[in-house]
């Protein structure tokens, strides 16, 4: 047995949720979290979560965005603090906004050459034609439209969308 502790938080937002001027902007939202918040800067967060041995990442989906945490069961209370902290009390900066623009391009432009999410795609295409679950999660085409995407607007989808009322936390641990 190994004394490990799986976190996933849920949130009831992705791509479906974004309107054409919007598009990317669940995606963009999802690496803007792990950017800081009014306590800790990224680096403080990550250097702590690198010191207790976890692994701690996020993705975005049509239907939602799920942050998760895998760590020692002896560290679950405080990854469980940390991961809180950036729920609650993120901080979204146009500097950081404009850095995290870059890596989500070179993200998206480095699943241009995964031939199953790109089959994935296209069949979504088809099969959900006229509807919200058309678009894929992100395209390179829609950062054209990313700088668009104000910090004003970034703030409000993070305050409608990041709610107790609107996320499921699921831990398990052996």
């Amino acid at each position: 047995k190994l004394p490990i502790c799986s976190i996933h938080l849920y949130c009831d937002v992705g791509s479906s949720f974004e309107t054409d001027e919007l598009r990317g902007i669940a995606h963009f939202l999802e690496h803007m979290l792990f950017q800081g918040t009014k306590t800790k800067n990224s680096e403080i967060i990550f250097q702590e979560y690198d010191r207790i041995g976890t692994e701690c990442n996020a993705f975005t989906t049509k239907r939602y965005t799920c942050f998760y945490i895998k760590c020692h069961i002896k560290h679950a209370s405080r990854v469980l603090n940390l991961f809180a902290d950036i729920m609650r009390n993120s901080t979204i900066s146009r500097e950081k906004m404009k850095k995290e623009e870059k890596t989500i391009i070179q993200e998206t432009e480095n699943r241009l050459n995964d031939f199953s999410g790109m089959a994935e795609n296209l069949f979504d295409q088809m099969i959900f034609k006229n509807s919200s679950f058309e678009k894929p999660v992100d395209d390179v085409r829609f950062h054209d439209t990313l700088g668009s995407i104000s910090q004003h607007t970034l703030n409000k989808w993070y305050k409608w969308f990041y709610q107790p009322s609107n996320l499921v936390l699921s831990i398990v641990s052996i």
